[in-house]
């Protein structure tokens, strides 16, 4: 069994500057998690800079077997409750898949950060 846990976040938009946002707040959690002994696979992190850097499409259908290969590896999903994550059809998408995989499923929403680099508070709920 693995212990891969998959970290789902809203990402696809309109606007480059609130994906661009979305991929830092990403970054920023991951950071936190990982001091705290908490390790992620995210695909954004992985995903966004080759997409930048190769104007890569970025819609969800071209994530689906990307995303699709580390979720039948992963024994969990932790959604990370960002704005839009709600009306994400990519996070839709990935808690069916979740579910079909039975995979426990949390979701993590943000409580403080003081956008200095030093503190995010977090909770993980079920």
């Amino acid at each position: 069994m693995s212990n891969i846990t998959y970290l789902a976040s809203p990402y696809t938009h309109s606007s480059k500057v609130v994906m661009r946002e979305r991929y830092e707040q990403v970054m920023k959690f991951t950071y936190f998690s990982t001091k705290r002994g908490i390790v992620y696979f995210s695909p954004i992190l992985y995903y966004h800079p080759l997409a930048v850097k190769y104007k890569m499409d970025v819609d969800f259908n071209s994530f689906i077997e990307f995303n699709s290969v580390f979720l039948e590896n992963s024994c969990s999903i932790h959604i990370l409750t960002l704005p839009g994550w709600k009306q994400s059809e990519g996070i839709m998408w990935e808690i069916k898949k979740a579910k079909l995989l039975n995979l426990d499923i949390r979701y993590i929403d943000i409580l403080e950060d003081k956008g200095d680099n030093q503190h995010v508070r977090y909770s993980i709920r079920p």
